[in-house]
């Protein structure tokens, strides 16, 4: 593995339009930036959603964990025609997850809590609204510190099973062309590693959006090179170009 960064892998779709804040950087640090989603999620239908919305109650908070579940949502309550009660309170996980529901509702501050990055940090926040009737819109591979934490508080909730995670087919992918490879969620590592099981962790850098998808690469024996949010760092496009700038340098 060089030292100097050259060429990076963001793990995600290439913009539909524009020019990404990814691309933008590497132009400003003189590193080429590809692109290529290494998950893709699949929601349930239309009539599924409908129907548990039919023959359950909203509840009064809903739960939401990843960009995936807020995106997929709303997109289902936009099409059945929908809408949410006006007494909605909202629980995110993340900043990330909180600016993109802010993108779909607009409630009041009081009616929307956020956490730091993880679903553990949601979880004194939940303690203070254990009184709520919480939906939790989640991944058919969700984990369990949520359900688990409302059920000890004896919380009335519910879980909605919303989309499945797949993984993309990463064969054509050469990985031997980059110095680093992003990742941005545990399912994103573990796309990577099916399809590159005798990769040697020592011969990428590895950047990481989020704790959960730190432990999963380091798990499998990665150094972390990049790691996002940290203080005073809470863009990975801004940690990746500190980082770059470092390396390059010396």
């Amino acid at each position: 593995m060089s030292d100097k960064i050259s060429a990076i892998l963001i793990s995600q779709s290439p913009p539909t339009q524009g020019i990404s804040p990814y691309q933008e950087m590497g132009e400003r640090c003189g590193v080429r930036v590809h692109f290529c989603p290494f998950i893709r999620t699949k929601a349930i239908s239309e009539e599924d959603f409908k129907s548990h919305l039919q023959n359950h109650n909203m509840g009064t908070g809903l739960i939401f964990t990843s960009k995936n579940a807020v995106i997929h949502f709303f997109h289902l309550l936009k099409r059945i025609g929908s809408r949410l009660p006006e007494n909605m309170k909202y629980f995110c996980a993340s900043e990330q997850t909180y600016l993109q529901l802010k993108k779909h509702v607009s409630p009041p501050k009081e009616k929307i809590f956020s956490a730091n990055g993880k679903a553990t940090d949601l979880l004194p926040i939940l303690e203070k609204h254990r009184n709520e009737q919480f939906l939790f819109p989640c991944s058919h591979t969700r984990r369990e510190d949520i359900p688990s934490f409302l059920k000890s508080m004896g919380s009335k909730y519910r879980e909605l099973k919303l989309y499945e995670t797949l993984y993309e087919d990463l064969s054509t992918l050469r990985i031997e062309e980059y110095d680093l490879i992003c990742f941005f969620s545990p399912s994103g590592v573990s796309a990577f590693w099916s399809s590159f099981p005798n990769v040697d962790p020592k011969s990428l850098s590895w950047a990481v959006l989020g704790p959960t998808t730190g432990r999963a690469l380091e798990e499998r024996g990665c150094i972390l090179s990049v790691e996002s949010p940290r203080p005073h760092v809470s863009s990975m496009v801004r940690a990746l170009e500190t980082r770059i700038r470092q390396l390059n340098r010396s």
